[in-house]
């Protein structure tokens, strides 16, 4: 992975990422993690805990050999358990605003931008860490699942079982992408207020790209589409999200995106 954090290998996923805090605490209890403190961070520390700077020192930090420099250098505490020693109940970090840059920085970090396995592990640490796919990735998956659509689903038709009643679909990231990849002379038509924004002049404007919860199908059919679906996102270790097909095409910092399964996640 390149400090852009796409992965030059053309058979691996070419990824950025992105991050939203989710305050799970889990990046602030790896066992065996080291947060640094230099003189400048313990100052603020001992201030902001209303602290004589010796007794803050005492009390909770360590002194450590730097694995990677060899140097001898001043690290936070950790608990029994393995967690920071400043971590409180509830997952909150006791001393947030004058926590570490290390602290700060994370999970923009150099090796996790630049190293595939730091980022993985981040990634399986940090539930807030979400694997962005660049276009070009995204376009050669669209099309696996065009094709998986065409094999497995029976031709679609132009009109729509929404309609303009104001429910929206639920459609994974990966579909509403193929949606946004079908471009027809019908997109251009007017969208109609309150509508999927496939809906242009009571009918489909994308019929040939429409997901799964818009297909006419059986049960059966419907359950082992999703199944292979899922099998595509996991395959391509692309992102497992899913929400409304509007939080995608309007994205709303409030909308409800959620997992399609539940893939384990470590701490983070």
């Amino acid at each position: 992975m390149r400090a852009d954090g796409a992965h030059p290998d053309e058979s691996t996923p070419d990824v950025s990422f992105g991050f939203r805090c989710k305050r799970s605490g889990r990046c602030c209890q790896v066992r065996g993690g080291i947060a640094w403190v230099d003189p400048i961070e313990q100052d603020a520390i001992a201030t902001h805990m209303n602290l004589p700077i010796q007794s803050f020192r005492t009390k909770h930090t360590r002194e450590l050999t730097d694995p990677r420099t060899g140097e001898l250098r001043t690290a936070l505490r950790d608990r029994e358990d393995g967690a920071c020693e400043l971590l409180e109940a509830g997952n909150q970090c006791s001393v947030y605003e004058a926590r570490p840059k290390q602290c700060r920085d994370f999970p923009y970090w150099d090796s996790v931008a630049g190293e595939l396995a730091s980022f993985e592990r981040a990634r399986a640490i940090c539930p807030g860490i979400e694997a962005v796919p660049s276009p070009h990735f995204t376009d050669r998956v669209v099309h696996q699942l065009v094709q998986l659509m065409g094999t497995h689903a029976p031709a679609p038709t132009a009109t729509c079982p929404h309609g303009e009643g104001g429910k929206l679909a639920q459609v994974s990231r990966l579909e509403f992408e193929a949606i946004a990849n079908a471009q027809t002379s019908a997109s251009n038509r007017p969208k109609t207020p309150g509508a999927c924004p496939s809906f242009r002049d009571s009918l489909c404007a994308h019929p040939s790209a429409k997901p799964i919860a818009c297909r006419e199908l059986g049960e059966a059919d419907r359950e082992a589409l999703y199944a292979e679906l899922q099998g595509l996102h996991r395959s391509h270790d692309y992102p497992h999200t899913t929400g409304s097909i509007g939080s995608f095409a309007a994205p709303d910092p409030g909308a409800k995106l959620t997992p399609l399964d539940a893939p384990s996640q470590p701490k983070g």
